[in-house]
């Protein structure tokens, strides 16, 4: 079983208010009633032959995870006892509930073929063609008098 998750650091284009659940401790200082402000929301994916849905219909799993959803999968699986307070809340769901293990599919899926992306190089444009905003930034930037008296290649 693979189970990725990141810190998606920022959240800045996220229109989600993060929700309040039990403080892991007592070591953050904006509690409210106990509760802790989670932070922004963590993109997570569940990879396992005990994950697999119905293709025509993928399974998206909404619950209220954490990074300690991964701990409580663990703490389930080999009967241990919570680390924290928010651990052992039933605030946040287990990763365990995304699996179903009384019906593993141990076939390869069938991935999409993806074409790979046509490499566009920097500054080398021609007057009128469509660019990204950061190419053409290095292009203004390159025909700017910024560049006077610049030894450019």
């Amino acid at each position: 079983m693979l189970i990725v998750n990141r810190d998606e650091w920022g959240g800045f284009f996220d229109t989600v208010t993060p929700p309040r659940v039990t403080a892991p401790n007592h070591v953050d200082t904006d509690l409210v009633n106990g509760n802790a402000l989670l932070g922004c929301r963590v993109p997570a994916l569940v990879i396992s032959p005990f994950s697999r849905g119905n293709p025509a219909t993928p399974r998206i799993d909404s619950a209220l995870c954490d990074h300690t959803s991964v701990l409580k999968l663990i703490e389930w699986r080999y009967n241990l006892p919570p680390l924290t307070k928010r651990d052992a809340s039933s605030e946040i769901a287990s990763l365990a509930h995304a699996l179903n293990f009384s019906s593993p599919d141990f076939s390869v899926p069938a991935l999409p073929v993806v074409a790979p992306p046509i490499p566009t190089p920097c500054g080398l444009f021609e007057l009128g063609s469509q660019v990204d905003n950061e190419s053409y930034d290095f292009y203004q930037l390159l025909h700017s008098d910024l560049t006077a008296n610049w030894k450019l290649p």
